[in-house]
């Protein structure tokens, strides 16, 4: 039994990949491209992320705790 090359066991990745739909590769080469991933979180945002992932979920432990 001959061994397989580490091609036959990994799979391609990334957008050379012919597994990917045409629609799919199209898809993630525009996302690739800076100008259309918009603008970044502001301070409003990181205001609701840390109050919903860290206070919240804070006061429920302590509110079952106790």
């Amino acid at each position: 039994m001959p061994y397989k090359t580490t091609q036959e066991i990994v799979p391609k990745t990334g957008l050379d990949n012919p597994l990917l739909p045409a629609e799919l590769e199209a898809r993630i080469h525009h996302l690739e491209n800076t100008a259309n991933q918009g603008a970044g979180f502001s301070k409003t945002d990181w205001l609701y992320l840390w109050g919903l992932g860290v206070v919240v979920p804070a006061l429920l432990l302590i509110w079952g705790w106790v």
